[in-house]
């Protein structure tokens, strides 16, 4: 019988054939041949490039040498330990075969759970990963494991998307950046904390549930509430008498300018994101103010911060309605003030995607004759859609990307005090759904709202716009230096300092958006000729716009 004080910490123990573990009344690995069912495992695995292995509960490091033998080009082994005393046990054992061994320098990690994240700053080498169990110990506490290996998929995952997003709109997003600078974003920054965002605010999305709430809701409430739309639900409002206090857009492609046809008129304040299309401003005569959403980490948007010269800044959402939620939440007066949010849908029914007079719905009416009707039936079909029951247990349809939005929100928002889902129908958002028998109860008892209006800060908003010129001219001349040592090489004035490379890497990893749209442009590759031809010609988009800057 072993004893307790053996009991306390790992213990080796003779086994039929080598040794095994003993530790909190249990054997890690089987009393009769340790290595037999862990080498049968690591025998069986298929891997390819580019994959993590996040090894559990090394333990003895049995099949160790038989893992780092099979591994492919661009992977690493990450072993995780979530016990104290077996993390202690594990890193001598592992200490002292890296000594005998170097050849496993450079492919093993090893970590406790918790601090495992930490270690994958290039999580761009993986594609994907693979769990193992090396040993009893991932039994001591599950959980531990299951939620490391879920946080480290999720990590990947996340990686890649945004990647793929990087490629599709990332020269886009920095584009516009630049160009909405000219706007003095710093100082046209959203309003916060106001006295005046004291009333309810109320959001709106453009899915079928902001038609329901305005056939219910009390006429006198956008007189009441602070009312914030997304740019898509603004001609909804519109055609219904109803001009919101705000209207949020973050959408950087032509196609969202149809949302303001019509509505350069109706006094609305737009609230913009500096990566939404420049042109939106032309289509408003109120003041335009401004946020951001950090869509990448970058040296050159480090620099604009440290400038002073940035709005306030949002984590980056992926959707304008997630963005309106988050901004009321940051404008209102305290967490007393309630949000009620309506046609934040993330889902539709069978023919119909949108309200009524959101530009998906007036498109449609628009193409619609007499082999096409305006009921948009395809969409309800196409690849990854599928029928859930969402809110009232209503089937709705929905799709992986707005599921994805869904579950977002949940995680963002879910939990969040005296916020409100007015919608009958859709995705489950996670908060307390209300009635709008409830809603008009509640809103009849709050007084007339108050205009925000905007202070004038002249002597501040011409420091700023100095800040800024200054930023945007050593962004030209850095552009200037560059396409000159490109083209020239060493034969530029004045000469490359301290050496040509030199030089062009340190303009690059300064100036990220000349390839973070690049399939390959997760980092800086001076040293790749065919990376650098392409960063020349991007250089010419970039300082034409920049040119356009006052």
């Amino acid at each position: 019988m072993i004893s307790d004080n053996i009991n306390a910490k790992p213990c080796l123990v003779k086994a039929g054939q080598g040794f095994t573990v003993y530790y909190k009344e249990r054997y890690l690995y089987s009393k009769y041949a340790p290595e037999k069912a862990i080498l049968k495992t690591i025998e069986d695995l298929k891997l390819m490039e580019g994959t993590l292995i996040l090894a559990r509960s090394p333990a003895l490091w049995i099949g160790l040498k038989e893992l780092i033998s099979k591994l492919p080009e661009d992977c690493l082994i990450l072993a995780v330990e979530d016990d104290a005393e077996l993390f202690n046990f594990s890193k001598s054992l592992l200490e002292d075969l890296i000594s005998k061994n170097n050849e496993y320098s450079g492919k093993i990690l090893f970590s406790s759970c918790k601090d495992s994240i930490n270690l994958l700053s290039d999580i761009y080498r993986f594609r994907r990963v693979v769990s193992l169990d090396m040993s009893g110990g991932v039994s001591l506490n599950k959980d531990s494991y299951k939620n490391t290996l879920y946080l480290i998929q999720n990590m990947i995952t996340a990686f890649w998307k945004n990647r793929v997003t990087l490629v599709k709109l990332g020269r886009l997003f920095s584009r516009n950046f630049f160009k909405n600078l000219k706007n003095n974003p710093a100082e046209n920054n959203i309003p916060v904390h106001s006295s005046i965002f004291s009333n309810p605010i109320v959001v709106f999305g453009a899915g079928e549930t902001t038609e329901q709430f305005l056939q219910s809701a009390d006429k006198n409430f956008f007189q009441k509430c602070t009312i914030i739309a997304v740019d898509a639900a603004l001609p909804v409002l519109v055609k219904n008498g109803i001009t919101p206090d705000f209207t949020v857009g973050v959408e950087s492609q032509l196609a969202i300018e149809k949302a303001y046809i019509g509505c350069n008129k109706t006094g609305t304040i737009l609230l913009r994101d500096l990566t939404s299309r420049p042109a939106i401003k032309k289509n408003t005569t109120n003041t335009n103010f401004y946020f951001f959403s950090e869509y990448t980490q970058a040296s050159f948007l480090e620099k604009a911060k440290a400038r002073q010269i940035m709005p306030v800044i949002l984590p980056p959402l992926g959707s304008v309605g997630l963005s309106a939620v988050y901004i009321a939440l940051v404008m209102r007066k305290s967490a007393d003030v309630p949000v009620f949010i309506t046609g934040l849908d993330f889902s539709f029914s069978t023919g119909k995607t949108h309200a009524n007079g959101a530009p998906a719905h007036t498109t449609r009416l628009l193409k619609t004759y007499r082999m096409e009707p305006v009921e948009n039936y395809n969409a309800a079909f196409r690849t990854g859609a599928r029928l859930i029951f969402g809110k009232n247990n209503i089937p709705v349809i929905t799709d992986a990307s707005l599921s994805g939005y869904g579950e977002l929100f949940k995680s963002f928002f879910a939990g969040t005090p005296n916020m409100w889902d007015t919608g009958f129908q859709g995705f489950d958002l996670g908060i307390p759904v209300v009635s709008m028998i409830d809603f008009n109860s509640f809103i009849k008892n709050f007084p007339l709202k108050t205009k925000w209006t905007k202070k004038n800060k002249t002597e501040q908003n011409n420091f700023l716009r100095e800040k800024i010129s200054a930023f945007i001219s050593e962004e030209k001349s850095a552009l200037i230096r560059l396409k000159d040592l490109l083209i020239n090489g060493n034969n530029c004035s004045p000469s490359p300092r301290p050496d040509l490379k030199t030089e062009i890497s340190t303009l690059l990893n300064e100036r990220e958006y000349l390839y973070l749209h690049f399939p390959d442009g997760w980092k800086s590759r001076p040293e790749d000729l065919s990376f650098l031809k392409r960063v020349r010609s991007e250089i010419d988009f970039f300082l034409k716009d920049m040119e356009t800057i006052d």
